[in-house]
């Protein structure tokens, strides 16, 4: 009996260090090759690749949220926007209290005028008129065939002077296809960000409040229109930043109810 437990420990030894390797197998082969196809490097080791697609700097990862039994394995794709166009996106699954926020004024949803993304995905963004044109029908269409399989996320990022947008999915990618297509849409999706705004600039008409011999032009309705976009990524902060503090509040309520039913239950065993 004694050499049988032995004998089941080293078999269980043998088997942690063979998955191991397997695991840092994969990993090797997973981050050379993105390394090489983003035409930057890649660190196995942190689980991160990098370089550059469709002119958007990009990184791959692979990380973890939460500890122990909780912990959650993520795929991070980030690509960088130009920070001087004002940019906040925050797409998800809709969840059942999201209708109750929308309306009380407590969640922002832009309608991007597709109804099959429309009903399945919350799309908190400003400026709208810039989201909408950002989240074209091929990308659109990946985000709902991605979703049907996996838990996403889409937000804007700032990390210093730097803005980038980043895709968030609940689980390591190693095939490097499903890992490029998720590359290429966040690119994508960067890369029009100026053209986004230009058209949007665009839209608004400049009118010439001149005479024929002396031409005047006035750009009151296109600064008006640049306040006002300014004020929609501002509001979107706010209301974000509002949510979060309530949401901190509402968790600490419910953990201190279970403490003072948990102290009672053990005062009403003695």
């Amino acid at each position: 009996m004694e050499a049988l437990g032995v004998l089941i420990i080293v078999g269980l030894i043998v088997g942690v260090v063979f998955a191991n390797s397997r695991q840092k197998q994969k990993l090797q082969l997973t981050f050379s090759w993105m390394g090489d196809k983003l035409g930057g490097g890649y660190d196995a080791a942190k689980r991160r690749a990098w370089g550059e697609l469709a002119n958007a700097k990009v990184e791959f990862r692979f990380t973890t949220r939460g500890s122990g039994k909780s912990t959650t394995y993520w795929t991070e794709i980030d690509a960088e926007i130009p920070a001087k166009y004002p940019l906040r996106l925050f797409i998800r699954k809709h969840g059942w209290l999201d209708q109750g926020k929308i309306d009380r004024g407590e969640m922002v949803d832009v309608i991007v005028g597709d109804p099959e993304f429309d009903d399945h995905f919350l799309v908190e963004a400003a400026p709208a008129d810039v989201a909408r044109l950002l989240l074209d029908r091929r990308e659109r269409a990946y985000l709902l065939a991605l979703s049907d399989k996996l838990w996403l996320e889409v937000t804007s990022v700032h990390d210093g002077d730097r803005a980038m947008i980043r895709l968030a999915v609940r689980q390591w990618v190693y095939d490097v296809n499903d890992a490029m297509r998720g590359v290429e849409a966040m690119a994508a999706i960067a890369g029009r960000l100026r053209d986004a705004y230009v058209n949007v600039e665009q839209a608004t008409e400049v009118r010439d409040v001149g005479t024929p011999y002396r031409p005047m032009l006035d750009d009151g309705a296109a600064r008006e229109a640049a306040d006002a976009r300014l004020q929609e990524v501002a509001r979107v902060d706010h209301i974000r930043t509002e949510r979060a503090a309530r949401e901190q509040v509402v968790a600490i309520v419910v953990i201190v109810v279970f403490v003072l039913i948990a102290i009672f239950a053990m005062a009403g065993s003695h």
